[in-house]
């Protein structure tokens, strides 16, 4: 029987083949709504409750492409949709972000989006 892992590299190798998609992007793509719930400000408790996907491997995937392991508790705030708001002016983020919650790291949150945006402009771009 094949293990899930050499089924996912034959999934990536058909959309490299088939498509000239980079293996990576494939990654982004089924991890997106995991990193978008992140970045929004969902738990990984949440995240794998809505999704049903253990908390470990959600706390890799998240570690793999931001750097950190998420949130222990919902945010109050939604990160990402502040960012996009303002532009990804980091003052106006970090007032935001500093006033409604200030249990979080900044730096963690305004490199998270930057990241998040960097994905989606390049499944915008690059995905079929």
């Amino acid at each position: 029987m094949e293990s899930q892992e050499n089924k996912w590299e034959a999934v990536k190798q058909f959309y490299t083949e088939k498509f000239n998609i980079d293996p990576e992007l494939v990654d982004l793509n089924s991890n997106y709504t995991i990193l978008l719930m992140c970045a929004s400000g969902a738990s990984n408790k949440t995240i794998s409750s809505f999704l049903d996907i253990p908390e470990h491997s959600i706390e890799l995937i998240l570690n793999e492409v931001f750097g950190f392991t998420g949130w222990f508790q919902d945010l109050d705030i939604n990160p990402y949709k502040t960012y996009c708001k303002f532009y990804g002016d980091q003052d106006k983020c970090n007032e935001v972000f500093w006033s409604d919650s200030r249990t979080i790291a900044l730096g963690t949150v305004f490199e998270m989006c930057k990241v998040m945006e960097r994905i989606e402009k390049r499944l915008e771009d690059e995905w079929v």
